[in-house]
């Protein structure tokens, strides 16, 4: 799997910091999973996407993307739809 292309210092930066925060999202997807609460588990999920994909975990970053876009299809919310595309275009630039 190759690295993620990071066109800027800032980017590089930006991308270590998420890669650091994914053991505090796991707490926080298991949070919302035991609170039985579908949208808290799929705002996670896009943000555990984000953070994977900065890591170089494509791969990984789909399955959460995904998993959120079929949330936030049924809700027909159109402001994480967006950002879950463009996060799918980098993660899929990325394998």
């Amino acid at each position: 799997m190759n690295a993620p292309y990071h066109h800027s210092p800032l980017a590089a930066e930006k991308a270590r910091i998420l890669g650091e925060a994914l053991p505090y999202i796991d707490p926080a997807l298991a949070y919302f999973r035991g609170e039985n609460d579908p949208d808290g588990v799929a705002r996670v999920r896009v943000t555990r996407g984000i953070a994977l994909r900065a890591a170089g975990r494509a791969s990984d970053a789909l399955v959460d993307l995904d998993a959120s876009r079929q949330y936030f299809l049924a809700e027909k919310n159109d402001r994480f739809l967006v950002r879950i595309a463009e996060e799918r275009a980098k993660a899929f630039a990325d394998l």
